[in-house]
């Protein structure tokens, strides 16, 4: 592995490199770091299938929703409002989650209770609109035709259901991470 490197953007100004045995060694002390985590905390397992959620989603939500329905074109104008609500979503999450409140009586933890109760209304929320749509659906048969922009009348609905998937992933990725 000597003469390989590896860039890492470390500063605005400016590109470093770095030896790959040096990233290596940080990447087992992370493994050792998690390994010290797990043995004080062993609460920290509970949020694994959290992690897990929050990247499984994107395969569902580009996967089984926005491929079989829409046109390619379609598709592409899909992303960048998934990808614009998404923003949204992490950005209202992240101003409530560390919004420095005046009062003594919203402290942090109670803006992280507050935080988990509205992930999992919006989940229900999200999921029970998102199963509106899914559930004559029959998994690798799309419609005919497939769903393009020009189709406003059956275009809309999805794409309202489509972007609430990005508004809450984004919620979803701010709590979680």
């Amino acid at each position: 592995m000597e003469g390989r490197h590896i860039s890492v953007i470390k500063q605005l100004y400016g590109l470093y490199w770095l030896d790959v045995w040096k990233i290596s060694l940080q990447l087992w002390s992370e493994v050792k770091g998690m390994y010290h985590v797990l043995q004080q905390n062993l609460w920290i397992i509970t949020l694994f299938p959290f992690f897990a959620a929050s990247n499984w989603f994107y395969m569902y939500q580009t996967n089984d929703f926005n491929v079989p329905n829409f046109a390619s074109r379609t598709r592409s104008f899909n992303w960048h409002w998934s990808m614009f609500f998404n923003m949204v979503g992490v950005w209202t999450m992240g101003t409530f989650l560390d919004f420095p409140f005046k009062s003594k009586h919203v402290g942090r933890a109670t803006r992280a209770k507050t935080g988990i109760v509205y992930v999992l209304v919006v989940t229900l929320a999200m999921w029970g609109g998102g199963w509106v749509f899914v559930k004559d659906a029959v998994r690798g048969v799309s419609p005919d035709p497939l769903i393009g922009v020009p189709e406003s009348a059956r275009y809309f609905p999805y794409l309202a259901i489509y972007i609430f998937y990005a508004f809450y992933d984004g919620c979803f990725q701010a709590y979680a991470y």
